[in-house]
């Protein structure tokens, strides 16, 4: 992984301080050059600290959150139906876009990645539903709204009443 993400073009526009003056302009300058897709402003506000003025400070690392919390162990015995849906391989928009072979490269990294949580996943909780989408960015529920409403809607519909 380290030495595709020294791939990453160095080149990419850093956020000036104008785009860092307010969460909102944060936002749109994220939406152009990282993610190629609208991010919601909440989950920059959960990523990254908001200086005195209002402006962008520094990232935030959440410190309740450690390694031994995401081991998939822990979610083995789920009694509950399950519904998961994987962006994957995640598109990482403009991050990559303008270097064809680095993003079939990274790809088929990420693919690996998000199809083996998938596959923990469906071993550990057989019953769950387990559904990959690839080329689409990380929030399923903005970028594939209808696909997201529908595959709701067909997975509680099978729900016992």
């Amino acid at each position: 992984m380290n030495e595709l993400v020294s791939e990453l073009p160095s080149d990419r526009a850093m956020p000036t301080a104008r785009d860092l003056a307010s969460f909102a302009a944060f936002g749109a300058w994220y939406e152009k050059n990282m993610v190629g897709g609208h991010l919601p402003e909440v989950e920059l506000h959960l990523s990254f600290e908001t200086n005195p003025d209002g402006s962008v400070g520094k990232p935030r690392r959440h410190p309740a959150i450690s390694s031994e919390d995401l081991k998939w162990e822990k979610f083995t015995n789920i009694p509950v139906p399950v519904l998961a849906i994987y962006a994957c391989p995640i598109d990482y928009g403009p991050m990559v876009d303008d270097n064809p072979a680095f993003r079939e490269r990274f790809d088929a990294f990420k693919t690996i990645i998000c199809q083996d949580q998938a596959n923990a996943l469906q071993k550990g909780v057989p019953t769950a539903r387990v559904i990959l989408w690839p080329h689409t960015y990380h929030y399923l529920f903005i970028a594939r709204r209808d696909d997201v409403l529908k595959e709701l809607r067909l997975f509680l519909d099978g729900l016992p009443k």
